[in-house]
């Protein structure tokens, strides 16, 4: 991974952190379902509802963080394990945009 995507994930893993220690968890093998899609889910501080791209990246985090867990021995499991999301977009249909306005 990136150094910058390495910079991004842990940023948003930190947040996750005070967002869980703001709701009074302790340790990420206490997180449940529900507050892992509270985080996923969480309005943007203008209060508007996160972008697909935004509630992706914060899955990812999630997961990575969980993953890393269970390398360093803990017993956890993902908390996003059933949290679906919406595919990010299909590259076709961005070609047939591209085609409408006559850049494709």
């Amino acid at each position: 991974m990136s150094e910058q995507t390495l910079t991004r994930m842990s940023e948003t893993v930190q947040r996750f952190a005070r967002r869980l220690a703001a709701t009074g968890v302790r340790s990420f093998t206490d997180v449940t379902p529900a507050q892992a899609r509270g985080f996923v889910m969480a309005p943007l501080p203008d209060g508007f509802g996160p972008e697909l791209h935004t509630k992706h990246a914060r899955r990812t985090a999630v997961r990575v963080l969980y993953r890393t867990l269970r390398v360093l021995g803990y017993d956890v499991g993902d908390p996003t394990l059933d949290l679906a999301l919406p595919p990010r977009g299909v590259r076709a249909a961005r070609v047939d945009a591209g085609h409408r306005m006559g850049t494709g």
